[in-house]
This record gives structure tokens, C-alpha cells and sequence, in this order.
């Protein structure tokens, strides 16, 4: 009788089996969001949830505007704020959004939160800074980075946003690759722990930028695909332009290279445990942009002069350029 029922349940089994694998991947579907303005979706929650847009105003194309807040499992649109709202044109900045829907960007000119509960929160800036905002947040709302201005000058932002207050970074550089001190420095995104911080120094003086690593937990900093005196790992990056994988492992992008009278941008990948830097020149050709990584190493973007998406498994890729090598 046992033997039966095993084999019943066997086939069942199988029965079940077979028709999962035979059901095909439902196609992708695009959803319209027509705003009657100039937004754009700029990001999604790490949970698939939420999405935040925002856009140039009219009265004023330097001033962001028409912020709002997507569920994108029922297709509502919360409007945070518009030009038009109050009788001079409001600026409001939706730049990122937490896995329950908090918001964070800038409310008049001021780094701020928008919660359902509360509406938008304005925070407090470092002495004699006259504006600012937020530019990523942890997906559980604990830290948000972003960046303080006074005219072209520049300073980071780090906030715990349990109470609002400013953090310390003891540690970051204070100069340039051309050994002038900073004029600028801005925080560009943080990993989902709160532990890496993205910083970029003096990004309007080119010849002095510089985009490093920020640890907080050993107060430390580190600049991918550079040494310590400055020189590239890899001949011919002048920069990079990246972003961290959801679990913080990987920093990847693309790397700006110049040879002689040639300049290009290739795939990199950075190992942020173990100090791996890695360019994809050979494998994958010049003018790729790679936005995005995931928890794998793998990155996705699409060549400059196409529109059709690319990838990289940066392991394989790896692996046949060290064999090629040989």
C-alpha cells in the first residue's frame, strides 16, 4: 500500500512538475505615466514597490519640480508637490524612496523627507550652507546621503534619519587628483547596510575629481582602480562612473579611458571585499554603458550608439580574458 501511494504521489508529482515548466514567462508590460510636464521616473524602491519622479520646471529649467510618489502594484500617483502649487513656483525633489514609501530629496531648496503620515520634513544644514538635498536613501530609511551647495562650493551630507541629525566622516580625502584641495564634495549613494558611502570630490573641476569608497565602519577610504599615488591600475582610466549592487558586494559602471588621441568608456567592476578591479576592454568594446550590477557581479547597460540592452557575467568574462592570455 505504501508503495502505491509513493508512487501515486510520484506522479503527481510529475504531473505538477511538468506543467510548471510548461507555463511560458508572462511578456513585460509598460504602464503610461502621463504627468502633462516634464518628469521622469528617476528611481525605484529596492522592493519593487514604489517609484518616485520628478522634472524640470517651466518657469525655471535649472529649479526640479512636479515631484511624485508611484505605487506601482495599484497604479496610484501621489502628487508631493507642484510649480504651481503656491503663488511663487515651488521646487520639490523626488530622488529616492525607501521600501515603505518614505521619500527623500529636497523641498524648497532644503534636503528633505516626504512620509504619508507627516508630508514633507525639512532637515537642517551645516553652518553657512545656503541650500541642498538628498540623494539616496537605505532602503529601511535609516541613513540618506546627498550634498550641501553655497554657490559652486560643495559639502556632503550624511543624515541618521532616526533623529534627523547630522553624522561625521572623519577619513574622506580633502584633495584632488591634481593635489588641490577639495571646493566640492558630494555623497552619491550609500549600500543597503549604511556602511559604503559613494563620494565624489570637486566634480565641476575636472582635472581635480576624484570618486572614492567611504567606509564607515573603519573610517577609511579607498579609490577603485587607483593606487595610492594616483596612478591608474588599469592604463588609460582617467575615471569612473558607478553604482553598488543591492547587497554592497560590487561597485561597477563604467571607466573613462583616454589613449593617446582616443578616448572610451569600457565596463569596470570593483570587489569591494577583496579590492578586485577589473576592465572589460578587450572582451566587450569601447562605448558601453554599464549602469546597473547585481548580487552576481553581473552588470547590464547598453552600447552608447544602440538602445538594445547588454550584459556582462563579469566571472565569464573574466575567466576568458585570462585565458586568451595564456
Amino acid at each position: 500500500m505504501k508503495d502505491i501511494k509513493k508512487l501515486i504521489f510520484g506522479i503527481l508529482g510529475i504531473i505538477v512538475c511538468a506543467n510548471v515548466f510548461a507555463q511560458e514567462v508572462a511578456p513585460p508590460t509598460i504602464t503610461n505615466y502621463d504627468f502633462q510636464d516634464q518628469s521622469c521616473v528617476n528611481t525605484v524602491s529596492d522592493n519593487g514597490k514604489w517609484a518616485v519622479s520628478f522634472g524640470p520646471g517651466t518657469s525655471n529649467a535649472s529649479m526640479y519640480t512636479n515631484a511624485r510618489l508611484i505605487n506601482i502594484e495599484t497604479g496610484e500617483v501621489t502628487v508631493l508637490g507642484l510649480e504651481y502649487d503656491e503663488d511663487t513656483p515651488v521646487s520639490c525633489m523626488a530622488s529616492d524612496v525607501t521600501d515603505d514609501g518614505m521619500v527623500v530629496g529636497e523641498y524648497k531648496c532644503r534636503p528633505a523627507t516626504w512620509t504619508k503620515a507627516g508630508g514633507w520634513k525639512t532637515l537642517k544644514l551645516p553652518a553657512g550652507w545656503g541650500g541642498g538635498f538628498l540623494e539616496r536613501v537605505t532602503p529601511d530609511g535609516k541613513y540618506a546621503v546627498g550634498r550641501a551647495s553655497y554657490g559652486y562650493s560643495e559639502t556632503q551630507l550624511l543624515y541618521d534619519l532616526a533623529n534627523g541629525e547630522l553624522l561625521e566622516t572623519p577619513g574622506i580625502p580633502t584633495k584632488g587628483a591634481s593635489g588641490e584641495t577639495f571646493q566640492q564634495m558630494r555623497f552619491t549613494n550609500i549600500t543597503a547596510d549604511g556602511r559604503y558611502v559613494e563620494g565624489i570630490g570637486d566634480f565641476s573641476y575636472t582635472w581635480n575629481t576624484v570618486s572614492f569608497i567611504y567606509d564607515r565602519e573603519k573610517k577609511t577610504c579607498v579609490r577603485p582602480g587607483f593606487n595610492d599615488d594616483g596612478t591608474p591600475v588599469y592604463s588609460g582610466v582617467t575615471g569612473l562612473e558607478g553604482t553598488f549592487s543591492a547587497d554592497g558586494k560590487w561597485y561597477a559602471g563604467s571607466a573613462y579611458i583616454v589613449k593617446g588621441e582616443d578616448d572610451y568608456r569600457c565596463p569596470f567592476r570593483y570587489n569591494i571585499s577583496t579590492g578586485e578591479f577589473v576592465v572589460y576592454e578587450s572582451t566587450t568594446g569601447t562605448n558601453y554603458s554599464f549602469i546597473t550590477v547585481d548580487n552576481e557581479g553581473i552588470m547590464y547597460g547598453s552600447p552608447a550608439s544602440e538602445v538594445t540592452p547588454a550584459h556582462i557575467n563579469a566571472e565569464r568574462e573574466h575567466r576568458v580574458s585570462e585565458e586568451q592570455a595564456k
